[in-house]
């Protein structure tokens, strides 16, 4: 479990220091490798914000990579970071297809920064990409309440695991528009509606590849919104109205441009991350009429075709992987 204890204070003009050999860990600079002080085998990057205030509890993301870089996903969160005051860690050990690397390196990172730094405890989240994507922490006996959220971006759920309700994380999902998970991704919607699970389903341009920086800046509001939402933060009326302001013009701007399917979206994502923080009567109503009109309903079809086109191809791709792993086991056999 994400146990979250505070030994050590963070403040604007002193770098941080570790406990076990006062290592000094600057602030606002990228640091690639962190030892971790109890299992000399596991490291990871890490980026503390420039700006941060004394005896002040953190937000904290672990980051899997597929390939154990953990540098990619702390450059990627890293903005994010500062906006909010998080702390951001990447692990150098976790591995695509290896379970045991990403168990061991979250319960090395978990140890590790609990005892070197400040963090609120109701806060605690992760984030992974591909087959990074901390697969086990959608197990609903490993993550049931130690996570607030979960940031997962390229695939969605492991093969034989579904979206259940007692998994009580929020989960922000992404995936590049020419990614070969488009489609896993965007047909999770009805599932975790289904299991009542807080979500959002972003896409960005690109392929197979960690979200930029916007969208981790993006996804990191959002689970600060639903933190003020659900208590685990303070609420802030100025931070509330900035986010709001800037998603309600976002939107207004794109239905001027008559490009009403993206306006859609945002109102829709007003009317339910706001709900209980900002009046959302307005956006309801707007995303209303938006979701009956004509230009919504036909993208709405065009995207569902579109999956089931990308759903199409994968079948046929399998397909022929499957016969052409016959082929070998047979030759192997003349």
């Amino acid at each position: 479990m994400f146990a979250l204890v505070l030994l050590l204070f963070i403040t604007t003009r002193f770098a941080a220091q570790a406990q076990d050999n006062q290592t000094v860990i600057p602030l606002g600079q990228i640091v690639d490798r962190v030892v971790c002080a109890r299992d000399a085998n596991q490291s990871y990057a890490l980026y503390l914000p420039a700006e941060l205030r004394e005896h002040t509890k953190m937000a904290g993301a672990l980051c899997f990579d597929p390939g154990a870089r953990g540098r990619v996903p702390v450059e990627r969160f890293k903005e994010a970071a500062e906006k909010f005051g998080w702390i951001i860690v990447g692990s150098n050990n976790s591995r695509n297809a290896s379970f045991q690397s990403s168990f061991d390196a979250w319960n090395a990172m978990t140890r590790d920064t609990a005892e070197r730094f400040s963090l609120d405890e109701g806060r605690a989240y992760a984030a992974g990409f591909s087959g990074g994507r901390a697969r086990h922490f959608c197990w609903p006996h490993n993550v049931r309440d130690c996570l607030a959220g979960v940031i997962a971006g390229g695939a969605g759920f492991p093969e034989g695991i579904e979206p259940a309700a007692t998994m009580h994380f929020a989960l922000f999902l992404t995936a590049g528009v020419d990614d070969f998970n488009f489609a896993e991704i965007k047909t999770l919607d009805e599932p975790l509606t289904r299991a009542g699970i807080t979500h959002r389903i972003e896409t960005h341009p690109g392929r197979h590849e960690w979200e930029p920086s916007s969208v981790a800046v993006d996804a990191v509001a959002w689970m600060e919104l639903l933190a003020m939402q659900s208590g685990r933060r303070e609420r802030d009326a100025a931070f509330i109205d900035v986010w709001w302001n800037a998603k309600l013009k976002q939107a207004r701007d794109f239905e001027a441009a008559k490009t009403l399917y993206d306006a859609y979206q945002i109102y829709l994502e007003l009317s339910l991350t706001f709900k209980g923080l900002h009046d959302v009567a307005e956006v309801e109503s707007k995303t209303s009429e938006l979701r009956n009109s004509r230009e919504v309903r036909e993208a709405i079809r065009d995207e569902q075709q579109q999956i089931k086109r990308q759903r199409e191809l994968e079948g046929q791709i399998a397909g022929l992987i499957a016969a052409s792993g016959r082929i070998r086991i047979q030759d192997t056999r003349l």
